[in-house]
């Protein structure tokens, strides 16, 4: 599950100046400069709806 999530986080951000940490066991902090908030916004929407696709084990 953490090798999909991996590869789901550096799809979504990969820009040489994003990153992302794990802060506790399912908890991640995401490290994204930018100027436009609805941008970051959509980005991690998106981010939610490929995690959910990819991680669902219903």
């Amino acid at each position: 599950m953490s090798e999909k999530l991996s590869e789901i986080f550096k799809l979504s951000f990969q820009r040489i100046s994003d990153n992302i940490f794990r802060y506790g066991g399912e908890e991640f902090v995401i490290y994204y400069l930018s100027q436009n908030k609805e941008n970051f916004f959509e980005i991690l929407e998106n981010l939610r709806k490929k995690v959910k696709k990819n991680t669902n084990t219903n």
